[in-house]
């Protein structure tokens, strides 16, 4: 398997993994939510479990076998922090389908049933045009997230 690979598989081992987190609400007071880890939370853990594949081959790196190993790891955690990784887990479409259902489920007990897919879209497109906002302000360098989004809004505006 190509290092490449390895990491984008490690990254997808990781945003599976469901999570619990606790935060305070106004009324009821502490509260534990549930939900899945974003994908760069698991590029971070993905990133760390590499970092302690390459503590062991360094300390066991007496051979040629190990010094091997070693470099393997060191090279998918070299893969690991050059993806891009929203431009390369998900099409544009899954992304687009995927934000739209969870709009969708949020509202559907708050609106009429004959508007709850209207008012999903115009939710969903509102979220990518701050996201589009906040990445066009952060850094130039990262036109491979702003394109994304784009074309997340785009397959958005197509439902």
């Amino acid at each position: 398997m190509k290092h490449i690979e390895v990491a984008k598989e490690l990254i997808e081992k990781f945003v599976n993994q469901p999570i619990n987190f606790t935060y305070i609400d106004s009324e009821d007071g502490q509260c534990i939510g549930a939900g899945f880890m974003t994908y760069k939370s698991a590029k971070d853990c993905a990133l760390i479990y590499v970092e302690g594949m390459i503590k062991e081959h360094t300390w066991k790196s007496s051979t040629r076998f190990e010094n091997a190993k070693k470099a393997k790891w060191e090279s998918i955690k070299f893969m690991l922090l050059n993806l891009k990784i929203m431009c390369e887990i998900k099409q544009p479409k899954e992304k687009a389908k995927s934000l739209f259902q969870k709009m969708v489920y949020e509202i559907e007990y708050n609106c009429q049933p004959s508007i709850v897919k209207m008012v999903a879209k115009k939710i969903a497109i509102i979220t990518i045009d701050e996201m589009i906002e906040e990445l066009s302000r952060e850094s130039a360098d990262d036109s491979c997230s702003v394109e994304y989004w784009q074309e997340v809004k785009n397959e958005v505006l197509s439902f």
